[in-house]
């Protein structure tokens, strides 16, 4: 969260994301929860016509957990190994929840803040450490706002491509009457992620069941 007056331009250049480049990560996705798609939509429906800013479409929403490596910095058969070391390490996790509710405007968009964060936290915590064991002494990627071992969860909804005023978005948003939602966690998804032109966007999806209950 920031108090600037103007909130300003998601995508911005990554020096080190160069066109068509992907990056292994690890996400929570959310293409089967009509409740979220719903509560996002009804927030985006006020910000649509507002000006520069992009909306984030149902296949596409997340909650970044994990940056990893460069698809490109990856030996060959090193993604799955990635890939089979977080499912043995996560052996035994429960399912989770979190509830997501009022959104907040950022330094360059609308997130839903995750709460409680502490499971997830947890989640995190060992994705990062196999991928970490393996790709030791290699450090993990850390993707935009994860910096410096911080982790503060959400489900970004929108973001700008421009610069636009908080206290206009802040105005739209207070307008929606909507209930909070419970979004169950009942896997993680190791991804390649990339970052086209104002999108965010990932292929070789592999979903990794948590336990039960």
């Amino acid at each position: 969260m920031t108090d600037t007056a103007t909130v300003v331009n998601h995508w911005t250049d990554l020096s080190e994301w160069t066109p068509g480049r992907s990056l292994f990560a690890c996400y929570l996705t959310f293409e089967t929860q009509p409740q979220l798609h719903r509560l996002v939509a009804a927030y985006q429906d006020e910000l649509a016509d507002l000006g520069p800013i992009d909306v984030i479409r149902p296949q596409w929403l997340h909650l970044t957990m994990q940056g990893i490596a460069f698809s490109d910095e990856l030996d060959p058969g090193q993604a799955d190994q990635l890939a089979a070391a977080v499912r043995e390490r996560l052996v035994g996790t429960a399912s989770c929840e979190f509830a997501v509710h009022r959104p907040m405007v950022g330094s360059d968009g609308v997130y839903l803040p995750a709460v409680p964060a502490g499971r997830l936290a947890e989640l995190r915590g060992r994705v990062a450490a196999a991928a970490g064991d393996l790709l030791a002494p290699n450090p993990l990627y850390a993707l935009p706002g994860q910096g410096n071992g911080t982790f503060s969860p959400h489900v970004s909804i929108a973001y700008a491509n421009g610069d636009l005023p908080r206290e206009a978005m802040l105005s739209r948003l207070a307008r929606v009457d909507a209930p909070a939602v419970t979004v169950p966690v009942r896997e993680v998804t190791m991804l390649n992620l990339r970052r086209d032109h104002r999108r965010w966007a990932w292929t070789d999806a592999l979903t990794i069941p948590l336990a039960a209950g």
